[in-house]
């Protein structure tokens, strides 16, 4: 069985691989919003996939999320 965490960051993970073009960036807020998650836990989830290099983070303004394409790797 899988935990809540763990099915956020799924979750998160398709959502960028479905709903972004290459470059497009989204916020945690935007992300949490879309899920009903809250939004400090998903940061910091997103947070961690960025750390691991499974989704690109960029800070300040016009920062965000975004994900990782496979020629990136």
């Amino acid at each position: 069985m899988l935990s809540q965490a763990c099915k956020y960051a799924i979750r998160a993970v398709l959502f960028h691989g479905v709903e972004s073009d290459e470059g497009q960036k989204y916020g945690a807020k935007k992300i949490s919003e879309e899920f009903e998650v809250p939004q400090p836990f998903l940061a910091q989830l997103l947070r961690t996939l960025a750390s691991i290099k499974v989704i690109s983070s960029i800070k300040g303004p016009g920062g965000g999320f975004s994900f990782k394409y496979i020629r990136d790797f």
